[in-house]
């Protein structure tokens, strides 16, 4: 794979679509939602995208993708590019009657969406976290929500469905065990997963969980050593009290976002963490 991208500034043509207000009938402009291979991807809502911008920003190329109104209530999950035919693909998710999760693949040579069948799991990952962490071929995410199939289902559990993986080559989505502590929370929606972010270091998974309840408010960095065998181990523990302003919830939010552990990493001299820096000018 190639090196990350990492860009402090990029102009975009003014005659390119995602500039154009008109077109995005949106009073802000689009932001940048994913990037995959010097590929982005602009939408013009977090969470309910009907436009998304897919821009080259070397050769200013632009692709526009509409989603319909039944389509728009999905999650987008990732730009990614499959390594099987060699073209950027779109993921996302959305809950069919309010208990089973579909995930769809849009294609851009045949330019529609299609159905993931067979899928292994009902669950869905978190989308606000930025591009999921791509390494052996496969997009994670931690899990966002696990929705019971019936009502003997047991509650939702961390120990089994932590984290959300979708190999590209195959499509097939499945999900493994977090490090550390089981969460096991049984409602949906946990604050506590918002204290945990995937990252990429030095080629290997990067688990990355903030210990809020604890006085020194530790940042448990956990590295994946054997992809195969599922195997991690607790590499770093980093002390937060010092660097911030106790125990705010914006700010602990803040805190685990990838462009700040990031920065941490670099200011305490560890290794490099993969992640998308990007300062968007747009006219």
């Amino acid at each position: 794979m190639n090196k990350p991208l990492n860009i402090e500034n990029l102009y975009l043509h003014p005659q390119l679509m995602v500039n154009n207000r008109k077109y995005q009938r949106k009073l802000h402009p689009p932001h940048i939602r994913f990037s995959c291979e010097g590929v982005i991807l602009f939408v013009n809502d977090a969470c309910c995208a009907t436009t998304c911008y897919v821009l080259n920003p070397t050769t200013q190329e632009e692709v526009i993708v509409q989603r319909t109104s039944q389509l728009c209530h999905r999650l987008l999950c990732a730009l990614y590019y499959c390594p099987v035919d060699h073209q950027f693909k779109i993921l996302s998710a959305g809950v069919i009657n309010g208990s089973l999760v579909e995930y769809q693949v849009y294609t851009f040579k045949t330019q529609t969406w299609r159905e993931i069948r067979g899928t292994s799991v009902n669950l869905l990952p978190r989308y606000k976290k930025g591009c999921p962490a791509v390494v052996n071929g496969a997009l994670h995410w931690i899990t966002h929500y696990n929705l019971q199939r019936n009502k003997n289902d047991p509650p939702p559990s961390c120990e089994i469905n932590g984290i959300i993986i979708f190999k590209m080559d195959k499509e097939q989505t499945y999900a493994k065990p977090h490090p550390g502590s089981v969460c096991n929370v049984a409602h949906l929606d946990n604050e506590h997963k918002f204290l945990m972010t995937l990252l990429v270091m030095e080629n290997n998974l990067c688990f990355c969980h903030l210990l809020a309840s604890q006085p020194a408010l530790p940042l448990d960095i956990w590295i994946l050593d054997d992809y195969k065998k599922w195997a991690w181990n607790k590499t770093y523990n980093i002390n937060l009290f010092p660097y911030g302003p106790g125990r705010n919830p914006n700010y602990l939010r803040w805190i685990m976002k990838p462009l700040y552990i990031q920065a941490l990493c670099a200011t305490l001299g560890l290794p490099s963490m993969a992640s998308f820096q990007l300062c968007c000018t747009t006219s």
